[in-house]
Formats: C-alpha cells, structure tokens, sequence
C-alpha cells in the first residue's frame, strides 16, 4: 500500500483519538507506518500579531502544536487533487502524487495539511530514508467525508467482487485470489491483522478493523509487477480493466477514511 497514505491515515486514526480523547501522547516515531520516516518537520500558521510561525520537528511536536492552535480532532480527505497527470490509481505508485490530506478542525478556523515526502541520506543505520515536510493552507470550506463504515464496507464489496469476476473470466488466476481473500477480509471475525496492525488504535471497533484488513489485502495498486502493470490484448477487456480498477482505488479511497476518521 502506497506508504505516504499509511501516514497520514495513522495520524487521523491514532493522532485525531489524541486530539479528541487526551491522554498519554502515542509514541508515532516508534509506530510502524514511520518505519522508513527518517525526519519530519510541520510549518505551523502564522500567530498573534506579529504574524510569527514556527516549526516543528517531529509528529508528536506536531500534533501538540496542533493542539495549542485550537484543533481537536484529525480526519483524512481523499478526494483531492493529485500531484501529476494520471489516472489516480496510477499515480498512487509515484511519491507525492499528494491525492489525499489531513483536515484539522476545532475551536479555530479548519486547515488542510498535504505531505511532501523527499529521499535523504539516513542519519543512523536503522534510520528512515525519507524526509516528510507537512505544510498547511486554509480549508475553503471542506468537511469530513460523511460515508460511515458500512456504506464503504458495501461500495468496497461491490467493487471487490466486480474485479475478481473480470480476473477469472480473463484466467487472471492470481489477481482473482488476492481479490477473493481481500472480500473475505470484510467478514473474518477477528479480521486477519492488516500489515500495519498498529494503523488504528487498540480499541477500534472490530468493523473498522476488518475494513483496514481488507483495504490493505486489496491495494493492489503500484509500479512494476503491480495490478497496474497488467495488460491485456483485447481492447474491450482494456477498457473493463481500467473502469474496474478505477472504481476499486475509488472504492479504497472511500473506505480508509471510513475506517480510520473518528476510531
């Protein structure tokens, strides 16, 4: 699954339960989803008179910041413009593709956070290779996506089984088992741990947590060896594939905000 969009989903699920409930702080350098974050750095707004502004150097720094600012809670948008010229399901392979962000809303006025990620030299062996500078601008009126967990738990379902039945009928044997064990991710009681198990907080509802089960069991979107690099010689079948793996990354878009917004 695309890692930049891991981020910020663990922020909205693990970082927005902090701005809304309180408590220990969540250690997210030690998080899984920041495995390959090596720095992290967020411009904060201009304040008070002078119009001074700050930055903070890690996401916990951040997130107090945030905080202070007024915010109380964290949601993740998907439904924003990409960072290149491709179907959105493609440019999901490339960094910065930025076709998701961060809303923050509270007390003040809401701001929207996007992610710029750039390869660094590590700064220890273990360290991560990316650094991640968050910037902010003012919302314009945008809310949190409204589509609850069952309504993406559905549209996904729909969109899982769409493909898998064009998979089969066009002998794409592998990709029909990865869409039949990501459909049977919506049901498993527990739901299989997802790759990021840590992605939404321990005590999420069970039915967000077979909704991230299953986002990640079917994310199959990416570079080469990827659904995105399949091609088929039949026109026709080229264009049911795109329209299906369109309505799939779609379908995937709506439901990770579904599953991890307010858990």
């Amino acid at each position: 699954m695309n890692g930049e969009l891991v981020v910020a989903a663990t922020l909205a699920a693990v970082g927005g339960r902090w701005l809304r409930d309180g408590g220990t702080m969540p250690d997210l350098r030690g998080h899984s989803s920041f495995r390959q974050v090596g720095r992290f750095t967020a411009d904060l707004p201009a304040q008070g008179p002078l119009g001074r502004s700050g930055v903070t150097s890690t996401p916990e720094e951040w997130l107090r910041a945030l905080q202070e600012l007024g915010t109380s809670d964290l949601s993740l948008v998907t439904q924003v413009p990409a960072g290149v010229e491709l179907p959105a399901h493609l440019a999901a392979a490339f960094a910065n593709s930025r076709g998701w962000a961060l809303l923050a809303t509270g007390r003040g006025a809401s701001s929207i956070w996007t992610f710029r990620w750039k390869v660094v030299p590590r700064e220890a062996p273990d360290a991560g290779i990316w650094s991640v500078a968050a910037v902010s601008a003012p919302a314009e009126e945008l809310s949190p996506p409204r589509v609850g967990v069952a309504e993406a738990r559905a549209r996904l379902s729909a969109a899982l089984a769409a493909i898998h039945a064009f998979a089969v009928r066009t002998d794409l044997r592998g990709w029909a088992s990865q869409f039949a064990i990501a459909a049977a991710r919506l049901d498993d009681p527990p739901p299989a741990p997802a790759y990021r198990r840590d992605l939404l907080p321990a005590d999420a509802a069970p039915a967000r947590r077979q909704l991230v089960a299953a986002i990640f069991r079917g994310w199959v979107f990416g570079g080469m060896g990827s659904w995105n690099d399949v091609g088929l010689a039949d026109p026709a079948a080229g264009a049911e594939y795109e329209r299906l793996s369109a309505e799939l990354y779609a379908a995937l878009l709506v439901a990770l905000p579904a599953a991890t917004n307010g858990a």
